[in-house]
């Protein structure tokens, strides 16, 4: 598990001081050149049409809903700034977050057309493509977030290879991306779900209670951190990092997709934008997180711990999709759910390339000079 809290705020002002050096020094008039807010996003901003607008209210999208998970590090907090910093209104939108404590309930809003916006790890999308939601992914959240399989601290189960023909009960949200890395350490392990250890349906708040008669729970960060390092309930006996690459997603119904592109580039505008704001203002983040009713509950010291090392750990250029890399890597873990008769049918890498959209995050870059990265981002272990 990760605790270390790295450097933000020097990060910050050297982001957003090179970014404007880098305009002054630039041959021409400074007049003509744009202006730059001091966490070094170019104004004036770029505002989505009339058009889409209407297009938007028609559909009964307005204000814009986001589905996202107060759970969730970094996508918690870049949908916080989204919000409150006006980061979209700023764009020409109006938007307002709706909360959920995990993937699978975002599935049944987003597939009853009720959010257009939404973000999902990588079984919710997974299902989602099984079931044939029109979603187009338009930028890479938290990549390599960490799950970890904890137990008691008086467990008796060193491994998740001590589990092997118990018939123990895990604690797991179905449907969730905890599924996803569990189907494939399992798998490594040689267990077999249903035979080895039985996997039981359960809540993240019920799971955070380590209850009697379960074994393991399966959470993601960062109620994994809450427990082993805040809290210290429990160990982690397993983690994701051995077993698969971790793929969040930021994304829109296919047909906004369609119909209305400045709104899903104002989307990925506004995640990059927050993700600079972060990197400036690590205290003020935590701040606007902890005004939040969704927030009450967790630890001032935890949210910044889990912003800085899924926020700003990273280079903001994290947000893209190397859609080759991760049709691929979601293709061989999609292939055990097969096996496991968990999706209907049997995912490729051409039914995740078709759902993703690397375009958005790539116009962004270029407004503020980024580089696309020649690799996705690397695991943290």
């Amino acid at each position: 598990m990760l605790l270390p809290r790295r450097p933000t705020l020097t990060g910050g002002m050297l982001l957003a001081g090179t970014l404007a050096i880098t305009r002054l020094l630039t041959v021409g008039e400074v007049s003509s050149q744009p202006q730059f807010t001091p966490w070094g996003w170019p104004t004036p901003y770029e505002r989505v049409s009339t058009a889409s607008v209407d297009w938007l209210k028609a559909r009964g999208w307005w204000p814009l809903a986001i589905a996202s998970q107060p759970p969730w590090p970094c996508v918690n907090a870049v949908t916080t700034v989204m919000i409150k910093k006006g980061l979209l209104q700023q764009r020409g939108l109006e938007s307002e977050v709706q909360w959920f404590l995990a993937g699978p309930p975002i599935i049944e809003s987003v597939t009853g057309g009720r959010t257009p916006v939404g973000f999902g790890g990588n079984f919710p999308v997974s299902s989602m493509l099984d079931k044939q939601v029109p979603i187009k992914s338009i930028t890479l959240v938290t990549p390599n977030i960490d799950h970890a399989v904890i137990v008691p601290n008086d467990s008796p189960y060193r491994a998740l290879r001590d589990l092997k023909g118990t018939g123990a009960v895990i604690g797991i949200v179905t449907g969730s991306s905890a599924e996803f890395f569990l189907v494939s350490a399992l798998k490594a392990h040689g267990l077999e779900p249903g035979k080895d250890v039985i996997l039981r349906n359960m809540p993240i708040t019920e799971q955070a209670l380590l209850p009697k008669g379960v074994a393991a729970i399966v959470p993601w960060d960062f109620p994994a951190t809450q427990l082993i390092h805040f809290k210290k309930t429990g160990r982690a006996i397993d983690n994701i990092f051995p077993y698969n690459f971790y793929q969040g997603n930021f994304y829109v119904r296919r047909e906004l997709e369609e119909h209305a592109q400045d709104v899903a580039q104002a989307l990925a505008d506004a995640y990059v934008e927050a993700l600079l704001w972060i990197r400036l203002n690590p205290d003020e983040t935590v701040r606007l997180m902890k005004d939040d009713s969704a927030f009450k509950a967790y630890e001032p010291e935890l949210l910044r711990q889990q912003n800085d090392a899924y926020c700003v750990y990273y280079k903001p250029t994290q947000a893209y999709i190397h859609a080759d890399f991760w049709a691929q890597e979601n293709e061989r873990v999609a292939e055990w759910l097969w096996e496991g008769k968990r999706t209907s049918r049997k995912l490729t890498a051409k039914d995740y390339l078709a759902s993703f959209e690397p375009k958005y995050t790539e116009n962004t870059f270029k407004k503020l000079g980024f580089r696309i990265p020649d690799r996705p981002v690397p695991a943290r272990h």
